[in-house]
């Protein structure tokens, strides 16, 4: 049953109705070939999410302002492919003699 219950908050209630009526109609008893179900019925018409509200409080949380505010990695080995840092080459060279 909770299952069910968590299916439905998944998709729209147009999807979960229609997954519920062909279960149904084939005997369908599996949560997994349900959800299978489900998820066929978004792709056959319904094309949208429903709308999920989002607290915007998160942003004045600590964990969200620190890692806010940590630094840009440094990218610049990936500007140029096929070049490799012939240092790195020499010492994994040394670790397999």
């Amino acid at each position: 049953m909770r299952e069910l219950f968590a299916l439905s908050r998944q998709v729209t209630l147009t999807v979960f109705v229609q997954a519920l009526l062909r279960a149904r109609q084939y005997r369908i008893v599996e949560m997994a070939t349900l959800h299978r179900i489900a998820w066929f019925c978004m792709s056959q018409g319904e094309t949208w999410v429903p709308y999920t509200d989002v607290d915007e409080s998160f942003r004045q949380r600590p964990a969200y302002q620190e890692g806010c505010l940590t630094d840009e990695p440094d990218l610049s080995q990936y500007d140029e492919p096929g070049h490799e840092d012939s240092t790195d080459r020499s010492e994994s060279e040394d670790e397999h003699d």
